[in-house]
Parts: C-alpha cells; sequence; structure tokens
C-alpha cells in the first residue's frame, strides 16, 4: 500500500519487507487503523488524506477521490438499480435475494 520507508522507518517494516504483498497491505491497514483510532469519527476522505500525507491540514483531491470510490464501490458488479435505499444496500452487499 506504498508505505514510505523513507520517512516512517521501519516503524510498519523494511523496504524490504515492503516488497511483501502480504507484508505491505497489512502495513497500510495498521497505518490506517492507527489514524482511524487517533480520529474517531474521521470521515473516509479525512482519514483517506492523511494516510496520504500524515500533515495534510485540509482535505486532499486524493482524500475526495478515495470517498467518491468508497461510495461508488466500482468493484462490484453492476446487477441493475433500484430506487429504494435498503435494496440499494442489499444489492450492494450481493444480498439480492434478501
Amino acid at each position: 500500500m506504498n508505505i514510505n520507508v523513507e520517512y516512517w522507518g521501519d516503524t510498519f517494516g523494511t523496504r524490504e519487507d515492503m516488497k511483501d504483498p502480504v507484508k505491505n497491505i497489512r502495513a497500510g491497514v495498521e497505518m490506517l487503523a492507527r489514524i482511524q483510532s487517533n480520529i474517531p469519527g474521521g470521515s473516509i476522505e479525512k482519514i483517506a488524506t492523511l494516510y496520504n500525507n500524515i500533515n495534510a491540514i485540509s482535505v486532499s483531491n486524493y482524500g475526495m477521490r478515495v470517498k467518491r470510490f468508497y461510495l461508488e464501490q466500482p468493484w462490484l458488479p453492476n446487477v441493475g438499480s433500484t430506487d429504494d435505499p435498503l435494496d440499494q444496500m442489499k444489492l450492494a452487499n450481493g444480498l439480492r435475494g434478501l
């Protein structure tokens, strides 16, 4: 998840560790968890902004793009549309038959 070892040192692992996809993803998850624990109730865009630049003082373009992807969930199959919010939630979570 592109942890900057030049900036963070070995806080999340070594440069060699970050070449291992499993260690890299775990490091990113740990970083996100730490940010989130320091900003209870923090928005997706604020957390993503700080993940991208821990010194940021306002929401960045990156943070807004992450929010858009989070809301749109483009990785999910497009199975149709509905105006019912409950149906939309079920569709988004793969629970069409419920």
